[in-house]
């Protein structure tokens, strides 16, 4: 906000006077019901110094936001959240480098926000959402997922532990994104292995979750199963537990096999496939830095005109941003970071 000159500042102040002093000709306050119900200026009137600096706090900074949530008795702030989550991360152990307040696009939350983090030497972007009823959806998962209370520290913390533990900073293959990629070299890859890659994924997820059936309920808990699905059905799952262990033991020895197709890591460049690059005799280091700016420039032609089909359709459709898969919603920060280090090597490949 720009500073105000001593002559606006009083014109701000005379205007919001007279507010008040119209206001009191109806308003029903005890001892206020005429024009001259403020005379005798700031020093002997009290109620007209409070609103005064109520009113002026709001036109000159803006209404802050405050919500009350259940179970606590403090009207909080954005800037109040915004500092408890702070702290809900450091004690948890996730470094936070950058935060920014997020543009709510639907009525179902009341705020929320980006921090950006760092783990392991890596950067990844953990979006949050508050609601009316102050539970904070961590929104890194299409279904959500409600990780705690504004207040409740000790319950957010551990759900924070769990997700650095299990998730963070562990970006799995994408069985679309890495899988059918269209170049020549990755021919073989498609989306048949994306969906055993994606399968076996979730598989591990799932397994790092469960907790053992405790002993005195495992004789109850097998017999409700077998009541439920019949016996037939039954008999199959007894097979079933040890199924992925046998594959997981019977092809242990294709665990290292190297990526030759040089599918890269979180911008890890696979050293193999480099040196193929490198060592390629059939152009020379100029040709091959001008094929590569020229695939970067094709790609970027393709996703500009990608964008602007979305765009274009938005309007056409007069959809509204709030009604995108939250999935889409979580990525645009994450592709506006990516962006931003392209633009960096860009930068470190044309000086």
């Amino acid at each position: 906000m720009k500073s105000l000159t001593r002559k606006e500042l009083k014109e701000v102040i005379h205007e919001i006077i007279r507010e008040l002093q119209e206001a009191s000709t109806t308003g029903n306050i005890a001892g206020y019901e005429t024009p001259k119900a403020f005379a005798g200026g700031l020093k002997k009137n009290k109620d007209l110094k409070a609103k005064l600096i109520k009113k002026l706090h709001m036109k000159l900074v803006g209404k802050v936001n405050e919500h009350v949530f259940d179970g606590t008795s403090v009207d909080w702030s954005d800037e109040m959240i915004w500092k408890w989550l702070s702290k809900a991360l450091k004690t948890a152990g996730i470094k936070e480098l950058k935060y920014q307040p997020m543009k709510l696009l639907t009525k179902q939350y009341v705020y929320g926000c980006f921090f950006t983090v760092q783990a392991k030497g890596r950067k990844d972007v953990m979006p949050f959402y508050v609601d009316k009823k102050g539970n904070i959806d961590l929104g890194v998962s299409s279904d959500g997922w409600i990780i705690g209370k504004v207040g409740k520290l000790p319950q957010v913390v551990k759900n924070l532990k769990d997700y650095k533990k299990n998730d963070l900073m562990k970006e799995d293959l994408d069985p679309y994104k890495d899988f059918s990629t269209g170049n020549s070299w990755e021919k073989e890859y498609d989306l048949n292995l994306g969906a055993f890659v994606d399968e076996y994924q979730k598989f591990i997820k799932a397994v790092k979750k469960l907790k053992p059936i405790k002993d005195e309920n495992k004789r109850a808990w097998a017999h409700a199963i077998r009541k439920k699905v019949g016996q037939g059905m039954f008999n199959g799952y007894i097979g079933m537990w040890m199924k992925p262990m046998e594959v997981l033991d019977r092809f242990k020895k294709f665990e290292k096999l190297p990526d030759k197709a040089g599918w890269v890591y979180e911008g890890k460049i696979n050293e193999a496939r480099y040196h193929e690059f490198r060592d390629d005799e059939t152009r020379t280091p100029k040709q091959k830095i001008w094929h590569g700016v020229r695939e970067v420039r094709d790609s970027l032609m393709k996703l500009e005109r990608s964008l602007k089909f979305c765009i274009k359709l938005k309007n056409e459709q007069s959809m509204d941003s709030r009604t995108y898969y939250k999935y889409a919603q979580n990525s645009f920060p994450k592709i506006q970071e990516r962006l931003i280090k392209l633009a960096k090597k860009i930068g470190e490949l044309s000086a």
